[in-house]
């Protein structure tokens, strides 16, 4: 049954059929049950459904979360020695940054240097922003979930 569910996804994403026949080939099916909203061990409605465009749309998305997994796990094979403590440290040194920041802020007189302290804390905060992004990982599917899941929530 699973080699009828990889023939008929592999027409449509090569990709997904692949990682349903590989070792984490439960982890994907799970992942397609929960994105098209039903099981795909329906063979006969799953052949349907893979005729409409918004389940391909939806088979594509998955394909992209797939690809960002892999893409991030041989960006972490990468890291090797003192290079895994490039981010960990860059992150702790721009909290440090902004906890200076706001100490100068509170106790410097001078209005004029409190305002760039004040504009620089804005900056340190976009910037530990994107730092955090980029160490925990954030890609355009997941703030395309994230999005979705927001807007869900605000119609129920």
């Amino acid at each position: 049954m699973l080699d009828d569910v990889i023939d008929m996804i592999s027409h449509v994403s090569p990709t997904i059929a692949a990682a349903l026949g590989g070792p984490a080939g439960v982890i994907v099916a799970n992942l397609l049950t929960k994105k098209l909203g039903q099981s795909i061990s329906n063979t006969e409605k799953l052949a349907e459904d893979l005729k409409k465009p918004e389940v391909i749309d939806k088979l594509k998305q998955v394909e992209l979360e797939i690809a960002d997994l892999q893409d991030a796990r041989e960006e972490a094979a990468k890291d090797t020695g003192l290079s895994k403590l490039v981010r960990p440290m860059l992150a702790i040194f721009a909290m440090l940054a902004i906890f200076a920041d706001i100490f100068v802020i509170n106790y410097v007189k001078n209005d004029l240097v409190r305002e760039v302290m004040i504009v620089m804390l804005i900056y340190l905060v976009w910037d530990v922003r994107q730092i955090y992004k980029f160490y925990f990982g954030f890609n355009k599917a997941s703030s395309i979930n994230l999005l979705s899941n927001k807007n869900n929530n605000k119609k129920h």
